[in-house]
């Protein structure tokens, strides 16, 4: 795997960007072949060794480039649905990308809470343009949720000084003692 990243990095300074680019997706196809497959079964199993049951509150990091399994990626959100129940929350970063946010609101640009997509992969992609999910109007760092408490969580976000602050969804996760998930 280190190999692999030693040549990304060697084939980004010398490669043009559209030969590296089409490099770089045979390099992360080769990375995948080597990751192990899991099962739904297995995967359930690994997220009921990590604590998560009924009425969880889940804060899901994910790389969808870093896991293989045997179904479709996107049920991985619905496995964790199905997991918490109706009692529980899921939760995904769900930032876009703002490289300098004073240039970002000299520039006038808007933030629709509803379509702005977010920069930080497929999974909260998707979870946020899931039926029923809520996203926190934060511009900077905005975070989807689904389920239960998915408004608790997010309603307040954006009346926060500080993005990670007493109202954050970050915050209200460490106050009910919640799981941060990477995949």
């Amino acid at each position: 795997m280190n190999i692999l990243y030693k040549i990304n990095s060697t084939l980004k300074r010398f490669l043009p960007e559209s030969a590296y680019s089409k490099t770089r997706l045979q390099l992360i196809k080769l990375y995948r072949n080597r990751l192990k497959t899991f099962s739904e079964a297995e995967i359930r199993e690994l997220f009921y060794n990590l604590g998560i049951k009924k009425g969880s509150v889940v804060f899901v990091h994910s790389s969808m480039n870093q896991i293989k399994t045997e179904f479709p990626f996107y049920q991985l959100t619905d496995i964790l649905l199905d997991i918490i129940g109706k009692e529980g929350t899921i939760l995904f970063p769900c930032w876009q990308e703002i490289k300098d946010f004073d240039q970002y609101v000299r520039n006038g640009i808007v933030f629709d809470v509803k379509r702005t997509p977010t920069c930080l992969g497929i999974l909260p992609e998707l979870a946020r343009r899931r039926k029923g999910s809520v996203r926190s109007l934060s511009p900077y760092n905005s975070v989807v949720a689904i389920g239960n408490n998915a408004d608790y969580f997010v309603r307040e976000h954006h009346l926060d000084e500080l993005s990670l602050g007493k109202k954050s969804p970050l915050f209200k996760l460490a106050q009910e003692n919640g799981i941060i998930l990477g995949i």
